[in-house]
C-alpha cells in the first residue's frame, strides 16, 4: 500500500493553469509593462484605450468591457514569466498583422499572420468582422509573442488574452520520485527475488497448485 501511495503521488497528473486579461483593472492611457507579472506575462510598446475616451470604440469594440490593449511606439512583445503552451486573443486592426512565437530559448517557432489587411468596422476588407480570433499552441513551451503592425504604434487592439501553461513539477514531487528510487526500489527488487527463490524451492519439491 505504501508503494502505491508513493507511486500515485510521483504520477499524480499536474494542474493545467489559465488566465484571462481583459485589461478592466487599468486605467486609460497606462502603459502596460509588469503589471501583469504576477500572473506570468510582462508587455513592451503597449498601452490601454479605453472606449470613449481615447479609442474610436465605433470601428474598434472592445470584445469586453471597455478596456483594450494597443500598440505604442512598436511591436507588442509579451514575455512569459514561465514557458506557456498556448495562448489567445482577439484584435481588430487597420494594418495587416504578423504574430511571432518565440521559443523560452528564444528562437522563432512559427509566425501566423492576420486573415485580412485591416477588420475594422467601417473600413475592413469585405467579409472581416472586428475582434479576430488568433489561437496557437506549442506543447515545447511559448517564451514570448511579439505583435507587429504600424512601426509607430496604434495600429491595432487587442482584449481578452488568454494564456494557457503547465506548471514545473514542484520541489515536493520531485523529492518524492526521488526517495521512491532509494527507497522503494531496493525494497521491491528483494520481494521479487524471494518470490523467484520460493517459486524455485517449490519447483524442486514437486509443488502444484490445487
Amino acid at each position: 500500500m505504501r508503494v502505491l501511495l508513493i507511486l500515485a503521488l510521483v504520477y499524480m497528473p499536474l494542474t493545467v493553469s489559465a488566465v484571462t486579461l481583459d485589461f478592466e483593472d487599468l486605467s486609460e492611457a497606462t502603459l502596460v509593462t509588469d503589471q501583469y507579472l504576477s500572473l506570468g506575462v510582462s508587455f513592451d510598446h503597449a498601452i490601454i484605450l479605453t472606449a470613449g475616451v481615447n479609442l474610436d470604440d465605433y470601428d474598434y469594440p472592445p470584445l469586453s468591457g471597455s478596456n483594450v490593449l494597443s500598440d505604442f511606439g512598436g511591436p507588442i512583445a509579451m514575455t512569459f514569466s514561465a514557458p506557456v503552451t498556448s495562448f489567445s486573443l482577439y484584435t481588430t486592426y487597420g494594418l495587416p498583422l504578423t504574430i511571432s512565437i518565440f521559443s523560452t530559448d528564444g528562437k522563432l517557432v512559427d509566425e501566423l499572420s492576420t486573415a485580412f489587411a485591416s477588420n475594422s468596422l467601417t473600413s475592413g476588407d469585405p467579409g472581416s468582422q472586428p475582434n479576430e480570433l488568433i489561437t496557437y499552441t506549442h506543447d515545447a513551451g511559448i517564451g514570448a509573442v511579439v505583435i507587429t503592425g504600424g512601426a509607430s504604434g496604434q495600429s491595432f487592439i487587442v482584449d481578452d488574452l488568454s494564456i494557457t501553461s503547465v506548471p514545473e513539477a514542484p520541489s515536493w514531487l520531485c523529492l518524492t520520485a526521488g526517495l521512491f528510487s532509494l527507497l522503494c526500489l531496493p525494497h521491491l527488487l528483494c520481494t521479487r527475488y524471494k518470490v523467484a527463490q520460493r517459486a524455485q524451492h517449490i519447483s524442486r519439491k514437486g509443488g502444484h497448485c490445487s
